[in-house]
């Protein structure tokens, strides 16, 4: 009877435990499976530097834009950081364009259906931020409307 309460509970309502015990038991009926067909899936990505090299891209940019203001945007760690940045992210684009089974598929961008779609959300999550962050702040300073009144 146990098992069939815990059959009849949705996913929102089953115990995180459960869901791992779920997942493990999942994992380990695969790798039986692929031991006994002498099958396996082959892990992508043909170049595991490309990994490095866009994490160390998108860090140095990350930390020119978050640093810029207290180092000065024209010193030289910081156009140090962005040149390093563009040239990684450009070496990443160059190595996804040559493997055969890339991280991240550039050519995806020809299409211009998805290129649009991800410009236009980019647009709208920035001018969601914006307003969410300049109302408040204009109802407070430039009308007088206390934190509670705002909110």
């Amino acid at each position: 009877q146990h098992v069939e309460e815990k059959a009849d509970i949705g996913v929102d309502e089953a115990d995180p435990d459960d869901l791992h015990e779920v997942r493990v038991a999942e994992g380990l009926g695969q790798q039986a499976a692929d031991r006994l067909t002498g099958e396996s899936v082959e892990q992508g990505g043909d170049c595991p530097q490309a990994i490095v090299i866009v994490a160390g891209g998108l860090f140095a940019l990350l930390l020119a834009m978050s640093e810029g203001e207290s180092w000065g945007w024209y010193s030289y760690r910081v156009l140090g950081l962005i040149i390093y940045s563009v040239l990684s992210l450009a070496l990443f684009v160059v190595i996804e364009l040559e493997v055969d089974e890339p991280l991240l598929d550039i050519r995806i961008f020809r299409y211009w259906p998805f290129t649009n779609s991800l410009l236009l959300i980019s647009v709208l999550s920035v001018v969601l931020l914006g307003v969410l962050f300049y109302v408040p702040q204009f109802l407070q300073v430039a009308q007088g409307g206390g934190r509670l009144t705002v909110v």
